[in-house]
């Protein structure tokens, strides 16, 4: 395809993303197309492709693009957000509430939108580009309270992909925008209405994003917990605005749903516990494995990775667990903690 000269404010909106996300200068100009077709035939269109790339994330997505998507995902993943500052000129549009959550910002918006315009080869309508804002500002601020950033690794990935397109040959970059386009329903958004076309296989290629548990099932070793589990824990609250070493005692409440197949739910808190007695399928809890060995626990944290060992001892009636040096007192049984 034939790129046209970038105006002043396309060289800076495409340059603001790039360096924020440290990946380097990168210049390219995507051609808009307007659509000619018509209205009923773009709905009828659509109707039908949202439910096929729907039911299936890859839709025949071939290697070379999925090893694209890959290579961004990866990047994405392996950035330090924490050290991560907008350049001048750039700003959030979403709520930044964790240090390793990946931003989203004005240029990164419009670098999505202008990806998708080049796609379909049709301009955004306001309307639409308004919906587009809405739904990723909402997706950034509740996956972020949820501490799940999968779903912005993968849009972000979506856009920094675009890097590596801009570097192939005008004749690739065509088949991969037709493509994308035979994967990508005009007017449904990647990773708001549809998944992003290449993503499961692309997340796939890069294996686990963290090591599976290797600790054995109670059928295996004989040993297993079964139980809603509580400790209070007195702990010092410290006043960081305060003078040195100010602060408060404070009772610090957590449980943990031991279950007998080996898995289990830790809640930080009581309120957490009920969230997710009220609405376990919609609430998304810390999980993992467990292992009985001897006169110690192993604990696999499945949002990590790693495996905590802790002493560990329990009463005759299993009424008490003593572990982390701290002591759990079976509350109630665990019906109801799995959708």
């Amino acid at each position: 395809m034939e790129y046209q000269k970038m105006n002043n404010m396309e060289i800076n909106t495409m340059r603001t993303l790039i360096r924020s996300l440290m990946f380097g200068s990168v210049a390219f100009v995507i051609l808009i197309i307007a659509s000619q077709q018509a209205a009923a035939q773009r709905n009828n269109q659509r109707e039908s492709r949202v439910e096929q790339v729907s039911r299936n994330g890859r839709s025949g997505m071939n290697e070379e693009f999925v090893g694209m998507l890959a290579r961004a995902l990866k990047s994405v993943r392996e950035t330090n957000w924490a050290t991560w500052r907008p350049q001048p000129g750039d700003s959030r549009i979403a709520e930044y509430l964790f240090a390793d959550q990946p931003p989203l910002t004005e240029g990164i918006l419009q670098l999505y939108l202008a990806n998708c315009s080049w796609i379909w080869q049709r301009p955004i309508p306001v309307s639409e580009r308004n919906r587009a804002r809405k739904a990723l500002v909402k997706l950034w601020t509740d996956d972020g309270l949820d501490l799940d950033f999968s779903r912005l690794n993968e849009i972000s990935s979506f856009v920094l992909m675009f890097r590596e397109i801009a570097a192939a040959t005008p004749a690739k970059q065509e088949a991969l925008r037709q493509e994308l386009s035979r994967n990508l329903p005009v007017g449904a958004f990647p990773g708001i209405d549809v998944e992003i076309p290449g993503m499961a296989a692309a997340k796939e290629m890069l294996g686990p994003l963290v090591p599976p548990s290797t600790l054995s099932s109670p059928a295996k070793t004989g040993r297993a917990l079964d139980g809603l589990y509580l400790a209070n824990t007195s702990v010092y609250d410290l006043n960081i605005y305060g003078p040195p070493g100010s602060g408060n005692w404070v009772t610090k409440t957590e449980l943990y749903a031991f279950f007998p197949d080996g898995s289990y739910l830790y809640f930080p808190s009581a309120h957490e516990a009920g969230a997710h007695i009220q609405d376990p399928k919609g609430h998304k809890a810390y999980k993992g494995n467990y292992e009985l060995v001897g006169q110690q626990i192993k604990i696999y944290d499945g949002s990590t990775g790693k495996t905590y060992t802790s002493d560990f001892s329990v009463s005759k009636d299993g009424m008490t667990l003593k572990f982390y040096g701290k002591t759990f007192t079976r509350v109630s049984d665990t019906t109801g903690l799995r959708d």
